[in-house]
C-alpha cells in the first residue's frame, strides 16, 4: 500500500490532470468498470474471465456502450485493453479495494455522475440503470451524490450504482486515513436509495448484482441460458450432478477434466504408473525419466512407443528403451553460488546429480530481481494462455518463459502439478532448449518435490501465484534459484 505522503502526492497529481466538471458538463456520460481485485477466491485474475467465446469484460464494455459515451476501465494490467475503445487508468491508492477504483474513475470522469460496475458482474441491467438515471434526473436536491440500492436488511449495493464526482475528495480523505469500507462510506452520504422491492420489480432475483467470486459462481453463470457455453476443450467431459444450494437441489450438467493413466515400461520393466491429462505422453515420459536421474538428455531414449491398454479407458502403456540407466556422477560440494547436489532415484540405484547454476540470474537475498510490471506481465501470460482451469477448476497451470524478453516458450495444464512440470521439462529436452535461460511461472504451491525437479532441470527462476514451504525455500536458496511467491496484482513475495 502507498505511504500516506505518496498517496497524497499521487492524488494531487491525479486531481491536477483530472477532467474538469463545469456547468456545461453532461449529467451522465461516463461508466467505470473496476478490474483490479485480488481474485483470491477465484484462483486466477477475474479480468480474464470468459463467457461463451469472449472475455466477460468485453461483453460489459459492449453493453455499457449503448448507454454511455465514455467507458473507463480501472486496472493494474492496462496491457489487457490495448485493443479496446476505452480509457484505461490505475488506482491512485493501490491495493485499497473498490473504493480506490471508484476514486480513480471519478477523478477522470467526463460527467457529473458516474456509473460503476465490477468486471466480474455479468448482468448489467439496462432497465435498472435507467431507473437510477430517472431518479437522479428528477431529484430536486442539489446535495444528492448518487443512487444505489439499500436492501431490506440494510446492506448496500455499492457496485451497479451511480456516484457524483464531488465524492472524489471525500473518498481520498477516507482512503488516506485507512478507512476503505465502501459500505461505511456510502451509508453516511446523501444518496438516493432504491428499495429492494423496486429492484425486484425489474429482476425478481436481483440478477444485476450477481458477481463471480469463485469457480462455483462461474459454473452457475455459464449454465445460465442467457449466455452461450464456450466450445469445450478436447479433455473436458460432461457429467450429470445434483447441485445443492440454500434454495434447494437441482439436477444439472457439470464439466470435469479428463484424466488418463500412463504405465511406464523401461527396458522391459514396469517402473511407474502416472495419472495425468492424456496428452503429451512423450514429453511426460522424458521429463519423468530426467527428473529421476535415469537420463541426462533426450538422446538417452533410444526408442519410445505408446499404445492404448485394452479394456481400460484412457489408459496407455509407454514402452521405452534406454541406452544406459545406471550412471555415477562425481559428487561436488554444495555451493550457494554455483551448484547444488540432488539425490534422485533410478531404476536400479540411487544416483547423485549436480546441477550447475548460471550466476547471471542469481541475486542477493532480498533484492527484487523483477519489477512489478514484469511479474504482472508474466502472470498475465499464465492466465491468458491457460483455459482448462476456467472450464473445470480441475487443473494446475504452468508456463515457461524467456528470461530476456519474457515471451512464453511453452504452456501446460494438467491434473497433476508434477506431471505438468515433467511435461514442460521433457518437451524442453526434446527441443534441446537450455532451461538455464528460462523461468517457470505456476499456479500451484512450490513444494520440496517440485523444487527438486526445478533444481534438477536447471531452471533459475520460479514464480508462483501461491505459497511454498520452508524446505523448498531452503533448497532454492542453496541452489541459487530466484523464487517469487504470491505474485498477485501489484505485489509479490521474494523468497530467495
Amino acid at each position: 500500500m502507498l505511504k500516506k505522503s505518496d498517496a497524497l502526492r499521487n492524488g494531487n497529481e491525479a486531481r491536477d490532470n483530472a477532467c474538469r466538471i463545469t456547468p456545461k458538463t453532461p449529467m451522465f456520460a461516463t461508466a467505470v468498470i473496476l478490474a483490479g481485485g485480488a481474485s483470491r477466491r477465484m484462483g486466477f485474475d477475474k479480468q480474464t474471465l470468459t463467457l461463451g467465446d469472449r472475455p466477460l469484460i468485453e461483453r460489459t464494455v459492449e453493453q455499457l456502450g449503448v448507454l454511455f459515451d465514455d467507458i473507463v476501465i480501472v486496472t493494474d494490467r492496462p496491457q489487457l485493453y490495448r485493443d479496446y475503445n476505452v480509457r484505461v487508468m490505475a488506482d491512485v491508492f493501490s491495493e485499497s479495494g473498490p473504493m480506490a477504483g471508484i476514486h480513480a474513475g471519478l477523478l477522470q470522469a467526463k460527467s457529473r455522475f458516474v456509473y460503476v460496475i465490477g468486471c466480474d458482474m455479468p448482468y448489467p441491467d439496462r432497465d435498472y440503470i435507467n431507473l437510477m438515471l430517472r431518479m437522479l434526473e428528477n431529484t430536486k436536491s442539489d446535495s444528492v451524490v448518487g443512487c444505489m440500492m439499500q436492501r431490506d436488511d440494510g446492506r448496500l449495493e455499492p457496485l451497479n450504482a451511480f456516484y457524483s464526482t464531488e465524492l472524489a475528495e471525500d473518498m481520498a480523505k477516507s482512503l488516506d486515513d485507512g478507512e476503505r469500507s465502501l459500505q461505511f462510506f456510502c451509508r453516511h452520504q446523501p444518496f438516493l436509495w432504491i428499495t429492494e422491492e423496486e429492484g425486484r420489480a425489474i429482476s425478481p432475483e436481483l440478477r444485476m448484482f450477481r458477481n463471480i467470486n469463485d469457480f462455483a459462481d462461474l459454473l452457475d453463470v455459464r449454465g445460465c441460458s442467457a449466455l452461450s457455453m464456450p466450445d469445450r476443450s478436447a479433455h473436458v467431459r460432461p457429467v450429470r450432478i445434483s447441485r445443492v444450494t440454500w434454495s434447494g437441489e437441482a439436477r444439472c450438467e457439470d464439466y470435469v477434466v479428463q484424466e488418463g493413466c500412463l504405465s511406464l515400461v523401461v527396458n522391459g520393466e514396469e517402473v511407474s504408473e502416472i495419472h495425468a491429462l492424456p496428452e503429451r505422453w512423450r514429453d511426460l515420459a522424458v521429463g519423468w525419466l530426467y527428473a529421476r536421474g535415469l537420463i541426462s538428455t533426450a538422446d538417452d531414449v533410444r526408442s519410445f512407443q505408446v499404445e492404448p491398454i485394452a479394456g481400460r479407458a484412457d489408459a496407455f502403456e509407454a514402452r521405452i528403451v534406454l541406452g544406459q540407466i545406471e550412471r555415477s556422477i562425481e559428487h561436488q560440494p554444495i555451493d550457494h553460488c554455483s551448484s547444488y547436489a540432488v539425490l534422485t532415484a533410478s531404476a536400479n540405484s540411487m544416483t547423485e546429480t549436480t546441477v550447475v547454476r548460471d550466476p547471471s540470474y542469481m541475486v542477493p537475498y532480498g533484492t527484487p530481481p523483477f519489477s512489478l510490471d514484469v511479474v504482472g506481465k508474466i502472470m498475465g501470460h499464465l492466465d491468458g494462455e491457460t483455459s482448462l482451469f476456467r472450464e473445470t477448476g480441475g487443473t494446475h497451470s504452468m508456463i515457461m518463459f524467456n528470461l530476456e524478453n519474457y515471451d512464453v516458450t511453452d504452456v501446460c495444464e494438467d491434473t497433476s502439478r508434477h506431471a505438468c512440470l515433467d511435461k514442460l521439462i521433457g518437451h524442453a529436452l526434446l527441443e534441446r532448449r537450455d532451461l538455464l535461460h528460462e523461468g517457470l511461472a505456476t499456479s500451484c504451491r512450490v513444494t520440496t518435490t517440485i523444487m527438486q525437479k526445478i533444481v534438477r532441470a536447471g531452471i533459475p527462476v520460479v514464480i508462483s501465484r501461491t505459497a511454498t514451504t520452508t524446505a523448498a525455500v531452503q533448497l532454492a536458496r542453496k541452489a541459487g534459484i530466484t523464487m517469487i511467491c504470491f505474485a498477485r496484482g501489484r505485489r509479490y513475495n521474494l523468497m530467495t
